[in-house]
């Protein structure tokens, strides 16, 4: 859910909040009895409301992330030359490398239906992935540098399994 509609949501519920106790106030017959019926209704409102806002965002859950766990093709429409690898674990973890070794390392920070978001580093800077997710093997993606800039749009697309962990084993 956006910004914009989160606002727009808490903005017709203040209005239905700031109705209902206007009514009460209003009324020549104003009783004790009404005005907890309004009140009621508008913390009924309010709850409702908190719960929607917060219900969105939610910790990830591992059969969420586990959806992206696997090995993703990236390529830029307006790079044909690039061929890119990405990683994503069953821990949420995940790599970026575009053939000289990974460059980027980072985890699933967010997924929903429709979007994802995979913070990446290069131990220099920091980098937002959004994702809108076109289906379970299909990613469309812009990197949102620290700076405010905007990448060009890329693709990722399933083309295998991902590991099961991306940490070094253990001997």
């Amino acid at each position: 859910m956006t910004s914009r509609t989160k606002a727009g949501i808490l903005s017709r519920f203040r209005f239905t909040i700031q109705r209902s106790t206007a009514s009460v106030a209003r009324s020549s017959l104003g009783n004790s009895c009404d005005r907890l019926v309004a009140m009621g209704r508008g913390l009924t409102a309010a709850l409702f409301l908190v719960a929607l806002l917060f219900g969105t965002s939610r910790e990830l859950r591992p059969e969420e992330a586990n959806g992206l766990r696997g090995q993703w093709q990236i390529t830029i429409p307006s790079r044909p030359a690039y061929n890119g690898l990405a990683l994503i674990d069953a821990e949420y973890r995940t790599t970026w490398d575009d053939g000289s070794g990974p460059d980027f390392h980072g985890y699933v920070a967010h997924i929903d239906s429709m979007e994802a978001e995979i913070i990446l580093t290069d131990r220099v800077g920091v980098v937002h992935t959004h994702c809108m997710i076109q289906s379970s093997d299909l990613l469309h993606c812009k990197h949102r540098y620290g700076n405010g800039r905007v990448s060009n749009i890329f693709v990722l697309t399933r083309i295998g399994p991902g590991p099961k962990t991306l940490l070094p084993v253990q001997p």
